[in-house]
């Protein structure tokens, strides 16, 4: 971190550059990171819009298959973890519906 770079430094990954406008609100010392996966979007993004010339922050692009790939990792896992909340939201359903069960058999003996 230099020493005009904030106490606090972000590392922002987004999807698709269409908002692109991110850059504008990033510091110095932040890293940000556009997963695009049109590449002709990129060259209208540099043509047309100047946030990612003017931005303080360091900026990566992941453009293509390969930004492609990477969202559908994470749409994978995207995938898991609401299997697992809906797993764990089912599981403590039965376990409170079955609570609720023997506290009234307990209560009508």
């Amino acid at each position: 971190m230099t020493a005009k770079a904030s106490a606090r430094e972000l590392h922002v990954g987004v999807v698709g550059l269409g908002v692109g406008t991110m850059a504008a609100y990033m510091r110095l010392g932040d890293q940000l990171r556009f997963y695009e996966i049109d590449e002709k979007v990129e060259t209208l993004a540099r043509r047309h819009f100047t946030f990612l010339e003017n931005t303080k922050a360091e900026v990566a692009m992941v453009v293509g298959a390969l930004a492609a790939a990477v969202l559908a990792m994470v749409e994978a896992q995207a995938g898991v973890v609401k299997a697992m909340v809906a797993k764990s939201a089912a599981v403590t359903t039965e376990v409170a519906t079955a609570a609720t069960v023997a506290a009234v058999s307990v209560a009508a003996t």
